[in-house]
């Protein structure tokens, strides 16, 4: 009985080679069509992660944009402010000194008056 059974174990082989001789590039084709998915997938991964990347640096570079515009318009505005405090200074300044003109105009005629006055009464 046993060399029944190595017969066809020994049967089997030739078979089991023609298998393997066909299967063989199969798994070839296959192997290869899962390195070209898998670096396919790899690839659409660098891309996706370089367009997020370059969309967060531009994304960066306009909120640095807006910040730097923001700071210039405040700028702007604070020295408008001081200028505009500056003009109003001056012109309280050139107020205050017409009035005082016009308070020793007032006293220089009013002087004037007393002393025209007073020789107009020494000659009556």
């Amino acid at each position: 009985m046993e060399k029944q059974g190595v017969k066809i174990r020994e049967s089997l082989i030739p078979n089991i080679n023609e298998k393997c001789k066909t299967a063989i590039p199969l798994l070839i084709m296959f192997a290869e069509a899962l390195d070209n998915h898998l670096t396919a997938i790899q690839r659409d991964h660098e891309l996706k992660s370089q367009i997020e990347e370059r969309k967060i640096r531009s994304d960066a570079a306009y909120e640095g944009a807006k910040r730097k515009e923001k700071a210039l318009l405040e700028e702007k505005l604070c020295q408008e402010k001081a200028k505009a405090e500056a003009e109003a200074k001056l012109r309280a300044e050139e107020a205050n000194r017409a009035a005082m003109e016009a308070q020793r105009r007032e006293a220089k005629e009013a002087a004037e008056r007393e002393a025209n006055e007073a020789s107009s009464q020494v000659a009556v």
